[in-house]
């Protein structure tokens, strides 16, 4: 029997956002800052670190970080510095990555009206029927009867895509 750990999931989750949002931010013109929330941290440091390692966002003047109350990465940042990032009169694309429950100073100052909230609905819903459409015959045609039943799609996503990549590994 295969398990789906939770590095696995996690690295898959981060390429699904990863690749969802490099095309989302190679739009953006200067000046511009967005937020990412409501992952989980270790998905959070993951896409940063793509975002950071990718030539075309860097081309495009993309910063990426993740908000913490400690810096102890260099991807992560503290609230501060953050602000201060976003003050600049001239700069690329800030992208902050705002863990859930985190509570820090000046938390307006990195709000919604400061920083575009980015909108995750449908990311992982897309990337499995990608995963979906690379599973080999009859595999495929099986998974895919199996997902277009009504109980399995309500269920909750991350439930699709374990079940999804247990077939795929």
């Amino acid at each position: 029997m295969f398990i789906v750990t939770s590095e696995l999931y996690h690295n898959e989750m981060a390429t699904a956002v990863y690749n969802h949002l490099r095309s989302f931010l190679l739009t953006k013109e200067n000046n511009h800052c967005q937020r990412v929330e409501y992952l989980p941290r270790e998905v959070m440091a993951m896409t940063c670190k793509k975002i950071l390692d990718d030539k075309d966002l860097q081309a495009h003047n993309v910063e990426a970080f993740v908000l913490t109350d400690q810096v102890k990465e260099a991807y992560e940042i503290e609230s501060g510095a953050l602000i201060e990032k976003r003050n600049r009169e001239s700069f690329g694309v800030l992208v902050a990555f705002i863990p859930q429950g985190l509570r820090l100073p000046a938390e307006d100052s990195y709000d919604i009206h400061t920083f575009k909230t980015y909108d995750l609905t449908g990311v992982l819903r897309a990337h499995c029927r990608t995963i979906l459409d690379s599973l080999s015959e009859p595999i495929r045609s099986i998974a895919r009867t199996i997902m277009d039943q009504s109980a399995v799609k309500r269920q909750p996503v991350d439930r699709q895509l374990t079940y999804l990549l247990a077939l795929r590994e």
